[in-house]
């Protein structure tokens, strides 16, 4: 997750210290971290907006996380990280049209951001709109042609609305996009395109 890392808590950045007490999955104390930069000063969006991550990721807290990215907002309407991250909180409680308001209202803040069309997609998917998603997924790639997660759910939606040559080609394009980091989305599409090979082999 990516934040600016501004605001100190006891002379110290409180994001580097969240950050490392999550990697040592102590994540109360991380909720603890934000809290203390909240005290030091309660309109820190980013402090607000980690604390939301923090309760939806490893508590699973969505109220609290909606709390948390409600006063967020309450201090920066236009703040695009914030309504996409709103929106995954309802996603991942299978509330998809309020997922979609949201991420609506952070492509009303920021039309660039490729993440927000991809979750778009995602939702609009769920309830049964294949080929409006491909739509969202494609104007991700647009806004960020190297993003190869984009570019692996495209292929996905492609192949189950059988346009199998242009399934191939997305698989392609997240293999050479996949970063370092990225590479279970390579292993996926790698996959992908043996099985889309077999099944051509089996056909002719």
């Amino acid at each position: 997750m990516k934040i600016d890392q501004r605001g100190l808590v006891n002379g110290e950045n409180w994001y580097y210290q969240a950050e490392k007490l999550v990697r040592e999955e102590r994540y109360p104390e991380a909720l603890s971290c934000c809290g203390q930069a909240l005290k030091e000063d309660s309109r820190n969006v980013q402090a607000l907006l980690y604390q939301g991550y923090l309760h939806a990721t490893f508590f699973r807290d969505y109220d609290q996380a909606l709390a948390s990215y409600d006063r967020a907002l309450e201090i920066d309407p236009r703040d695009a990280r914030v309504w996409r991250l709103k929106g995954k909180v309802y996603y991942n409680q299978d509330r998809f049209k309020e997922a979609i308001s949201c991420y609506n209202q952070a492509l009303k803040c920021n039309p660039h951001d490729a993440d927000a069309w991809k979750d778009k997609g995602d939702a609009v998917n769920c309830l049964g709109g294949r080929k409006k998603a491909l739509t969202y997924y494609l104007r991700a790639i647009d806004e960020d042609p190297g993003k190869a997660s984009c570019w692996f759910i495209a292929g996905l939606t492609y192949e189950e609305l059988d346009r199998i040559g242009h399934a191939r080609e997305c698989f392609r394009k997240a293999v050479e996009t996949a970063e370092r980091e990225d590479e279970e989305t390579k292993i996926q599409a790698r996959i992908k395109l043996e099985q889309l090979s077999s099944e051509d082999e089996t056909n002719k």
